[in-house]
């Protein structure tokens, strides 16, 4: 009975420690999009910026700035930034459509809520582009400042 007993407990133990390891050692998508990516022989790496939503609606609005929304077609649909290019983040292609953008100019990109954006400004910092913007939030947190969106 003592064998068995110190059996459930050592298995016990060990789950609770995996658990334990499992979860310490994870990030959030925010935290690993803000990262720096190590790049070879002398080659830095944008640090990602996330703007909250009047911050991010300030950014936009210099001239240089591409603004890139990577939602579904549908989601964009329902409405998005102001003059937002529409490159979704789920579509086989969507490295390739963000390379053709401009690296040396700042690229500020939003989703839903801040996952695919996240992972998308990633991207954007591992093709080399110099400023990258974040909307903490999503077009979510957009809308609840009460900033303008247009539908296509």
């Amino acid at each position: 009975m003592k064998t068995s007993t110190n059996i459930v407990a050592s298995l016990a133990f060990l789950f609770v420690s995996a658990i334990g390891t499992a979860c310490s050692s994870s990030s959030t998508e925010k935290e690993a999009a803000s990262e720096v990516v190590t790049k070879p022989a002398g080659q830095t790496s944008a640090k990602i910026v996330q703007l909250n939503a009047p911050d991010f609606a300030e950014k936009v609005k210099e001239a240089e700035v591409q603004l890139v929304d990577v939602r579904t077609a549908g989601e964009v649909a329902t409405g998005k930034i102001p003059n937002a290019i529409n490159i979704d983040y789920n579509t086989v292609n969507f490295e390739e459509m963000a390379a053709k953008l401009d690296p040396n100019k700042p690229v500020a990109v939003y989703c839903k809520v801040g996952g695919r954006s996240a992972r998308a400004a990633k991207v954007f910092q591992e093709l080399g582009f110099k400023q990258i913007f974040e909307l903490e939030g999503g077009i979510i947190s957009w809308n609840a400042s009460g900033l303008a969106t247009e539908k296509q």
